[in-house]
């Protein structure tokens, strides 16, 4: 019985392990349609609370699950939804 309960505990520890190993570090640059840097673009982990905002150089990096989708919002551009694929990912809003 003691057995089988360390053998539980370990495996549920394997998946925890396993399941925070699949956070990756995005970053990219958002531009607008003429390549100029947006300033200010909400990136957003889709269904959760996770954010970042582009700094002046249209520069941004969050943390994301690998295939996760990542929401770009400004005002004035049209909202954009991207799937997070590897470690970067550029951004021209229209």
């Amino acid at each position: 019985m003691v057995r089988h309960y360390t053998m539980t505990v370990l495996f549920s520890c394997f998946l925890m392990i396993t399941g925070f190993a699949q956070q990756i570090e995005v970053s990219g640059t958002v531009l607008d349609d003429q390549a100029t840097p947006l300033l200010g673009v909400s990136v957003q982990v889709k269904g959760t609370d996770k954010g970042a905002i582009t700094d002046f150089d249209g520069n941004y990096t969050i943390e994301v699950p690998q295939g996760g989708t990542l929401v770009f919002s400004y005002v004035g551009f049209e909202t954009q939804n991207l799937t997070a694929n590897g470690p970067t990912l550029n951004v021209t809003m229209t």
